[in-house]
């Protein structure tokens, strides 16, 4: 089965049928980290549902044996190093196991808890052997008692920092940057609980959490098909954003795990259920004071507050868990109660029919991917 270089989001899910019936091996080509906005979180979901549930090989294409550039290419895309890292068979394009050769450049990507790339910036942690990796100061600070979460005032600093570096006429205030802050803090440690819930129980023995930030800038009378494709809730939103006339700064942030999925989260063990049921679960994880944390420690504030950002800056969400592929733009459809920080309009829109009361159901899915833009002016 091939992974082609064109792919977009609407391929990642005609993947999933393919991949359940691929016995030979998944062929990963070479461009992921030119694509489409909004790909690599669903990619990497990919890439680790299929870890997670089929012994299968994943192939890289373009990797030479002896060649140190290529493979330095994958080990620093966000894409590519999550499937090395849950997959138990990784080659290079003769079929040579790839796993072994990697591992001084996996060390020294992520010897570096945030990793840059141009105007993109990886934090990922993994639980694996090296404790570093799986508590990388990106997301965790160290202190007598063991390994804290960090709070929205580190994130604070690295936002403030990345936005100098990539648009410093973005007309942001601090109040902005203090509600992108919480919704990253907020967020990472949602990500961190899920996705570390299945090595925790010994379910499986890895795992990975990852946030990238990236800084596009959609030209003048650009072609935004070739950013976003056509007829997808992204491409929609874009432009619904994007004068014809002026160009668009966009902040993409995408955030992806490696856990058993919201639905699974909530209901501990993920019994059965009916497909609304798990629609409901997704979408109430959305109210303030919902939390799947073990035993209600947090207070389920971070997709409330993702909400609320969001529709202060007019931004848009994506998420992808178990059987639903959901989105909001909150520039064509606002929070309907602005009079209250409360809102109960927790509604979300299908990505196949664009209705908020009729979901499609998609293939069942790993881990939770979340897409996030915000207009940087």
């Amino acid at each position: 089965m091939l992974i082609k270089k064109s792919t977009s989001v609407e391929d990642v899910e005609r993947y999933y049928l393919e991949a359940m019936t691929a016995t030979d091996k998944i062929e990963i080509v070479n461009g992921y980290k030119s694509l489409r906005i909004g790909l690599i979180p669903r990619l990497a979901q990919f890439f680790i549902t299929l870890a997670k549930r089929k012994q299968i090989p994943f192939q890289f294409s373009w990797v030479k044996l002896n060649d140190t550039v290529t493979q330095k290419n994958i080990v620093n895309d966000p894409i590519c190093v999550s499937a090395i890292l849950m997959s138990d068979e990784v080659l290079n394009d003769q079929g040579y196991p790839l796993k072994k050769l990697l591992n001084e450049q996996l060390v020294n990507r992520f010897s570096q808890s945030i990793f840059k790339s141009g105007r993109q910036i990886q934090m990922m942690a993994i639980d694996h052997s090296i404790e570093n990796f799986a508590n990388p100061e990106c997301f965790y600070l160290q202190t007598a008692t063991g390994f804290n979460n960090r709070d929205a005032s580190y994130y604070y600093e690295l936002l403030t920092s990345y936005f100098k570096e990539v648009n410093r006429t973005a007309d942001f205030k601090a109040t902005d940057f203090d509600g992108l802050s919480e919704l990253l803090a907020e967020l990472i440690d949602n990500t961190d609980q899920h996705g570390k819930s299945d090595f925790n129980q010994g379910i499986i023995d890895k795992s990975v959490r990852s946030v990238v930030l990236t800084s596009h800038l959609l030209k003048r009378g650009e072609d935004i098909s070739k950013s976003c494709g056509d007829n997808n809730p992204i491409a929609d939103y874009i432009n619904s954003v994007k004068s014809t006339d002026t160009p668009l700064h966009l902040l993409e942030i995408s955030i992806f795990d490696s856990g058993p999925g919201i639905y699974k989260s909530f209901k501990k063990g993920g019994e059965s259920s009916s497909f609304n049921d798990e629609a409901k679960v997704l979408f109430n994880s959305f109210l303030n004071g919902v939390t799947s944390k073990v035993n209600g420690i947090g207070v389920g504030r971070g997709l409330n507050k993702a909400r609320l950002i969001l529709n202060k800056r007019n931004g848009f969400i994506a998420v992808r868990s178990g059987r639903l592929s959901v989105y909001r733009n909150y520039k064509t459809t606002p929070l309907a109660d602005l009079n209250t920080l409360e809102s109960v309009d927790i509604d979300f829109f299908d990505e196949k029919t664009g209705q908020s009361n009729n979901y499609s159901q998609m293939h069942n899915v790993e881990g939770v991917s979340y897409t996030i833009l915000v207009p940087l002016r």
